[in-house]
């Protein structure tokens, strides 16, 4: 997916670290303080799941606002530990140091799965999905909520300009920060189009819908995992992208040494140890075929 940042990934990452303590003033800035609202509408569309998990958590703003640690058993996943730290405690939510591509839980662990103004800044989108698919249980439930770029040329036009002047504005307010947040402009240029968004959850997770807000230029869009087919193997299962190591918490995750018995296994069935990037060449394939079609 073109929203993958790829090589510039680490760059980004380290701005957003450098930015913690910023960071939540200049989403309220930039959002022109729809920011709570936006994020209390993406949470009451995750429905009635036990157990959640919030990628690119952060300080958990986007966990509180769809029940995290009063109604439903969450775990916070973000790259860097800096945001993590400042999340709140609750006997009912734990706190994971990972990335979307390599999540340390094992297959079906969640019954749904948020993602707020986060996922484009994965390094590999393809990946992100299918690992995200890999973690949710049959029926379980995707929600991003994320900046949009909407497919009407005028609109697009006008919500990018908007984005363009204001990140510009706000990096002039920060100062001898400035320069941090202009990088995270990158991460908009390098975002799909909504209905593309649409379309590359409804080929990986099955089913698909994506709301538009302020005008196309933020999104809400919900994926729910559909049940394989009988005798084949769902889309992004784990046996094609390796076990990261983490702490052996209470959510189906793997306990500490298993991913080297899983390697020894696979050896010992003949398999190739390590990524194998046959599904995601699968998900890009379907995406391809699929926009070719719109354009005819």
């Amino acid at each position: 997916m073109a929203t993958s940042l790829g090589d510039r990934w680490a760059e980004v990452v380290a701005s957003i670290g450098a930015l913690a303590e910023y960071y939540e003033r200049g989403n309220l800035l930039l959002s022109l303080g729809t920011i709570r609202y936006l994020r209390r509408r993406a949470g009451g569309a995750v429905g009635g799941c036990g157990s959640l998990m919030d990628l690119g958590a952060g300080p958990g703003y986007m966990a509180e606002a769809a029940g995290c640690g009063r109604c439903r058993r969450c775990v916070l996943v973000d790259a860097l530990p800096v945001g993590l730290r400042k999340a709140g405690w609750s006997p009912l939510m734990e706190r994971v140091v990972a990335m979307y591509e390599w999540l340390p839980f094992r297959d079906e662990s969640f019954g749904c799965a948020t993602a707020g103004f986060s996922l484009r800044d994965s390094w590999s989108a393809g990946r992100a999905l299918l690992e995200i698919r890999r973690s949710l249980r049959a029926g379980g439930r995707l929600v991003v909520l994320d900046l949009g770029k909407p497919s009407d040329p005028l609109r697009r036009l006008l919500v990018s300009l908007y984005w363009e002047l204001a990140s510009t504005l706000l990096s002039a307010l920060m100062g001898p920060l400035g320069p941090l947040y202009s990088r995270l402009r990158l991460t908009y240029r390098r975002l799909p189009r909504n209905e593309f968004l649409r379309r590359a959850l409804r080929s990986t997770f099955g089913e698909a819908s994506l709301e538009e807000l302020l005008g196309g230029g933020v999104i809400i869009a919900v994926a729910t995992k559909s049940a394989p087919a009988r005798g084949r193997r769902a889309l992004g299962a784990r046996d094609s992208l390796p076990a990261a190591q983490g702490p052996n918490l209470n959510y189906r995750m793997r306990p500490a040494g298993s991913r080297a018995r899983a390697g020894g296994e696979d050896r010992a069935r003949g398999a190739r140890p390590g990524p194998e990037p046959q599904d995601e060449v699968i998900l890009l394939l379907q995406l391809r075929l699929q926009g070719e079609a719109a354009e005819h």
